[in-house]
């Protein structure tokens, strides 16, 4: 079920993928999460096997079963638009009556995809209740359509789950001190998201003089040598770099531990990396990007840095460490986090596909 703030809930069935990427389209080490058994979700959707499209799309209306049925699709990259534009217009054959809603995460990929213009064309086409996350991709999705205007939501704040041992116990674990200021890059380490820019700024300071300390947590979509490299040889033992997939349980861990999120990205189109740090009231450095800093205030939940400003990011990092301000932004995070609670979004989004 999908509940609303009011209490109001429909029933909802969700299909997953059976698979994502190929492997050689994929540059990370696993696309499953290892301890989530398949019983737990359906698994039908296949996008680089046409051959299962049109069982997909007759699974999917067989289950239709409400009087206004909606086929809502999460999209976020072109690579999965043939299979989704196929299953969906199997779906209103088989289903006239069906409305079709899509979460557009992404309308343009951060990275460049052959035909991504016509194909996003293509799926905007067939979609009946365009919705968008943030203000970056509402101006992208414009570009596509000459002025149609999309459902303009925002990315929530999801629930988590907490870390079973305290913050001492865990720093402890990695040899973190209580006294060490710890600042995370967290999420799947790709060129746009610029850790090659806060590398920079650091190598500019001495982090174990400021009692600095860095955490690399994702799995590294780019080549690992030539940014490692990049790290001073004063700073090395300061920076921690788990490059790898991390759980939910092992994420909490991280963001429980430290004291500030830096996003120094040179695209963005809305994060779920922010939404992390805004659950665990983490303070954060974010570049200057409108799909990236739509909610947050300079000063008041962190710093907004110019993109690619080595200085501003330097200067936004030993301003947050001096720790007088970190107090006031945590209660301030607080209060943004639940105005952009997923009960609020869950709410907003079943009015907007009930209209």
């Amino acid at each position: 079920m999908l509940r609303a703030s009011l209490g109001k809930s429909v029933p909802v069935i969700s299909e997953n993928f059976r698979k994502l990427y190929p492997s050689v389209l994929f540059p990370g080490k696993t696309q499953f999460i290892e301890d989530y058994g398949a019983a737990h979700f359906n698994a039908h959707v296949h996008p680089w096997s046409p051959l299962s499209w049109s069982g997909s799309a007759k699974t999917i209306a067989e289950k239709l079963t409400d009087e206004n049925p909606v086929y809502m699709f999460s999209h976020w990259h072109p690579f999965f638009t043939l299979s989704q534009y196929r299953i969906i217009r199997s779906v209103k054959s088989l289903r006239p009556d069906v409305k079709i809603a899509g979460i557009f995460h992404n309308v343009e990929p951060h990275e460049r995809f052959p035909f991504q213009q016509q194909l996003t064309r293509m799926l905007i086409h067939e979609t009946d209740i365009p919705v968008v996350l943030s203000c970056q991709t509402e101006n992208e999705f414009r570009k596509f359509t000459g002025g149609r205007d999309p459902v303009k939501l925002f990315h929530p704040v999801y629930d988590q789950q907490l870390p079973v041992d305290d913050r001492s116990t865990i720093r402890s674990r990695h040899g973190i001190d209580e006294n060490d200021f710890v600042l995370l890059f967290f999420g799947l380490i790709r060129e746009y998201k610029g850790l090659d820019i806060l590398i920079e700024a650091l190598n500019t300071i001495s982090m174990s003089e400021k009692r600095l300390r860095l955490l690399i947590v994702g799995e590294f979509y780019t080549d690992t040598v030539s940014l490692t490299d990049r790290i001073s040889s004063e700073n090395k033992d300061q920076i921690h770099i788990y490059n790898r997939f991390v759980s939910d349980l092992e994420a909490a861990e991280f963001l429980s531990i430290s004291d500030t999120m830096v996003l120094p990205y040179r695209s963005a189109s809305q994060s779920g990396v922010m939404s992390d740090a805004i659950f665990f009231d983490l303070p954060v450095i974010a570049s200057e990007l409108a799909g990236l800093t739509e909610h947050i205030e300079h000063g008041r939940h962190g710093y907004i840095v110019p993109v690619g400003d080595v200085m501003a990011l330097i200067t936004a990092i030993q301003r947050i460490s001096r720790h007088t301000d970190l107090p006031a932004m945590r209660n301030h995070i607080k209060e943004l986090k639940n105005k952009l609670s997923w009960d609020r979004f869950s709410g907003e989004l079943l009015n907007v596909l009930r209209d």
